[in-house]
């Protein structure tokens, strides 16, 4: 069996394995009719659901940053400048991470200061 094939035969199974998996998604739900703000719900519900996307990227970014600072701490065979820049990735990891535990609370504080009550979302 040449190369070609076994790639051909690899990619089949991956579309037969994953298609399921792509089909068996739920259709998104219809968007509401009365679309815009209105009142100061609106604006906090917008502020969460941003915060929210916020809170996602940087927990991804703090886990790249940390998996990056283990493979220079790993890689750095002794050397000054590559131990100093895995410490510092180290720390953007850590800075990224507290900054999105951070912002998981501003909507609540924001609705506490206005007196709006916060969907979970």
């Amino acid at each position: 069996m040449s190369k070609l094939e076994k790639i051909l035969i690899l990619g089949i199974q991956i579309v037969l394995v994953f298609s399921p998996l792509v089909f068996a998604q739920p259709t998104p739900p219809a968007p509401p009719s009365d679309a815009g703000i209105r009142t100061l719900d609106d604006v906090v519900v917008i502020i969460q659901n941003v915060i929210n996307w916020l809170f996602f990227f940087l927990i991804i970014l703090s886990v790249f940053f940390f998996m990056l600072a283990a493979f220079d701490y790993l890689t750095s065979a002794g050397e000054k400048e590559n131990i100093e820049k895995a410490k510092n990735r180290l720390i953007y990891g850590a800075l990224a991470l507290v900054i999105a535990l951070l912002a998981r609370g501003i909507p609540s504080v924001i609705a506490s200061f206005f007196g709006v009550k916060v969907p979970n979302i």
